[in-house]
């Protein structure tokens, strides 16, 4: 007969970071004409944390400051659809992270009532780059994030 055949291990997590955070979001949509869409936004933050012993904290650095985003979405007749997209992210200093500018696009046929093909392009306008670095505590890795294109059916009830 066992008592206990398990262990329990207490574990105390304390928040040990003062300080303020502050940021804004700003988003537009512009229907240009019937078939034309913009849409647009804008984000900003920024971090002034530190630790009770009033040193810097790390996670200050482990946040863009600000991103942008755009997208620009045709209907082009014939049920045919073209989606231009352009993101920016600012640099993450503590991940050694640099700022970087990317492009996808979509182009989709509706070829039936409920079915639509596509081709979609993710990442076109850099090469591979990073978006995170390493965190043990997030659980993050830093991986490269590739250009990619791919074929994609999508059926709707």
């Amino acid at each position: 007969y066992v008592a206990n055949p398990y262990v329990v291990q207490p574990i105390y997590l304390d928040n040990v970071q003062a300080g303020c955070v502050y940021g804004a979001e700003l988003t537009a949509t512009w229907q240009i004409r019937p078939a034309w869409q913009l849409r647009g936004a804008y984000t900003y933050l920024f971090m002034d944390l530190h630790t009770l012993n009033n040193e810097k904290a790390d996670i200050n650095r482990q946040n863009p400051n600000n991103q942008l985003y755009l997208q620009s979405g045709w209907d082009l007749g014939n049920r045919w659809e073209l989606d231009l997209i352009a993101r920016y992210v600012d640099h993450l200093p503590s991940f050694g992270v640099p700022s970087y500018i990317v492009g996808d696009v979509r182009l989709a046929w509706h070829c039936r009532e409920h079915l639509e093909f596509s081709v979609v392009g993710r990442n076109l306008l850099k090469g591979p780059h990073a978006e995170f670095g390493d965190d043990q505590n997030l659980g993050t890795l830093h991986t490269l994030v590739e250009p990619e294109v791919y074929g994609q059916l999508v059926w709707r009830r």
